[in-house]
């Protein structure tokens, strides 16, 4: 029987999927600010997965992400590029949902989702689970 924090660790890469899913179809239908909302959640989620594989559980945004670069891109274990990916998409949906002084364009929208895949795609490489979609 699986450990309750792998089961945990799919479901959330499953979540992880949907919001990707999600960030796509956004950009397909011009709407950038949903789409950039959607990858950074798509990115949160698989962050959380791989924090929970390690017993670590947190709920808050900055914390997921204190505890990323703490617990897996200090130690080695995460290249500091997704570190820095992470917080790209922090930051831009940060400012989508609550700056509104600038409006991102459906081209940015378009990068940070495929940002997005990328580092999901990297915390299904790094707990040895195979990806769900083959983008």
């Amino acid at each position: 029987m699986a450990s309750e924090s792998g089961v945990l660790a799919a479901r959330r890469l499953r979540y992880a999927h949907e919001a990707l899913t999600s960030a796509r179809l956004n950009v397909t239908h011009g709407l950038p600010i949903s789409a950039i909302n959607r990858a950074y959640y798509a990115a949160f989620y698989a962050a959380k997965a791989a924090l929970g594989c390690e017993g670590i559980e947190v709920g808050k945004h900055t914390a997921v992400q204190g505890e990323l670069h703490r617990v897996l891109v200090h130690t080695g274990r995460l290249d500091p590029t997704w570190g820095r990916a992470f917080l790209r998409l922090f930051e831009a949906r940060s400012q989508g949902d609550y700056s509104m002084r600038t409006e991102p364009g459906i081209e940015e929208a378009a990068v940070l989702v495929a940002l997005a895949g990328d580092f999901v795609a990297e915390m299904h490489r790094m707990l040895s689970i195979p990806p769900l979609d083959p983008e």
